[in-house]
């Protein structure tokens, strides 16, 4: 498969980025990582629909949100959506492009009972870029923006 240039930057800058965030996560507290989210949002604003990027779109937001989905595909039992959230927003703030990282919490079945579960998905004017596909029955309890 030949890919542009400017998808193999961004799969290479979103392998980096959700490295670092795995680094982030896994070894520094809570207290140190959090400050990276962003200012807290009002949830009441969020958008209720969110759509797919658009193959009209800006370049930008199609690379990387397809880099992200790439690495999700092939690496989704070693870095959580939390860590590709951040390298997605890392990504678009380097860019010039704000966006909101929500966290979710709700009711996963696994294996015919119901286990308490948590995500976290990326929006950029109402366009889903990380996570929003599987955001399914995950009700939004925290929300941070670049705003």
């Amino acid at each position: 498969m030949n890919l542009s240039w400017s998808r193999q930057l961004a799969l290479m800058e979103g392998l980096l980025n959700v490295s670092v965030a795995w680094l982030m996560i896994t070894i520094l507290p809570y207290s140190f990582w959090r400050r990276r989210l962003g200012r807290i949002f009002d949830i009441q604003e969020l958008p209720k629909d969110l759509n797919p990027p658009a193959p009209d779109q800006d370049s930008v937001i199609l690379d990387v949100a397809w880099a992200h989905a790439a690495i999700k595909r092939r690496f989704s039992m070693i870095f959580t959506c939390l860590m590709l959230g951040f390298s997605a927003r890392s990504m678009l703030r380097r860019r010039g492009y704000q966006s909101i990282i929500v966290l979710g919490v709700g009711r996963r079945d696994r294996d015919e009972s119901s286990v308490l579960g948590a995500h976290a998905w990326v929006i950029h004017n109402s366009t889903d870029i990380v996570g929003g596909d599987d955001r399914g029955d995950f009700s939004a309890v925290a929300a941070y923006g670049d705003f």
